[in-house]
């Protein structure tokens, strides 16, 4: 996961992410990276419209923008 994280914060591109939160609930979100540090990263989030960060053990999954491997995980039956 690290690895695609720092692709993606190199390569200055979208990444989508299943995110679980602090309450537990799950959500799908489109982020530009701005910054990783070794438990968590900074980022814009394209959902809330402002910079966040996000643990990087709460990142369940994380794909590049517009992945057909992200994309099959919600046909697939995981909704959130």
């Amino acid at each position: 996961m690290e690895k695609t994280l720092r692709n993606a914060l190199n390569n200055k591109s979208p990444l989508q992410i299943i995110y679980k939160t602090a309450e537990g609930i799950f959500t799908k979100r489109t982020i530009l990276i701005t910054k990783v540090e070794k438990d968590h990263i900074r980022a814009y989030c394209y959902l809330r419209r402002q910079f966040r960060t996000f643990r990087t053990d709460h990142i369940l999954a994380a794909f590049p923008e517009n992945t057909s491997d992200f994309t099959s995980m919600f046909s697939s039956g995981l909704h959130v």
